[in-house]
């Protein structure tokens, strides 16, 4: 796992490299991971660490799990996802603009509706 070559993905899994039984969850930031080591210990499942080296500088924490243990390591990978997870729009004006925005188009799609 040490030179794993992780393509674009929407979620932090694939497929392990060399094991077929067994899937490789990869995480940014060392508190996350760290913290999902921590959940994978207090279930007692199987999994193995490593950390590589990215191009920017930066380190990918990897874990190798098995398969039959996907179920349950999935719960306990979107929460701490979500827990670690950045807004899409950090600026919480911008984000209430955009919603009100929505609304009024809906509003107005109605009484276009309606008046029609």
């Amino acid at each position: 796992m040490d030179h794993l070559k992780i393509p674009f993905n929407i979620t932090n899994q694939i497929d392990h490299p060399t094991r077929p039984n067994y899937l490789v969850f990869h995480f940014k930031k060392e508190e996350s991971a760290n913290e999902f080591e921590n959940e994978l210990k207090k279930g007692n499942f199987f999994y193995e660490r490593a950390a590589q080296d990215e191009n920017d500088g930066s380190v990918r924490h990897l874990f190798g799990v098995r398969k039959s243990d996907l179920n349950e390591i999935e719960v306990i990978n979107y929460a701490i996802i979500g827990k670690y997870r950045e807004p899409l729009i950090k600026d919480k004006t911008a984000r209430y603009v955009i919603v009100g925005f929505g609304f009024l188009l809906v509003i107005l799609a109605i009484l276009g509706a309606v008046l029609n």
